[in-house]
């Protein structure tokens, strides 16, 4: 697994989910957890959609 690999598929939803699930909470406690939840599960899918697209056809 080269670095655009690496990137692509694993650290950046890392990045993703802790913004998502731990410092997003913090930040905003009026909002319900399974909101924050279903947002970062949202946002995962269309991210790797995105990146799978992205990586199959332009890279």
């Amino acid at each position: 697994m080269n670095f655009e690999q690496l990137m692509f598929f694993i650290v950046i939803p890392l990045c993703f989910i802790a913004g998502n699930l731990v410092i997003a909470p913090r930040r905003q406690r009026h909002i319900p957890m399974r909101i924050h939840v279903l947002s970062c599960v949202v946002g995962l899918i269309i991210y790797a959609i995105g990146m799978v697209i992205l990586y199959r056809f332009f890279l």
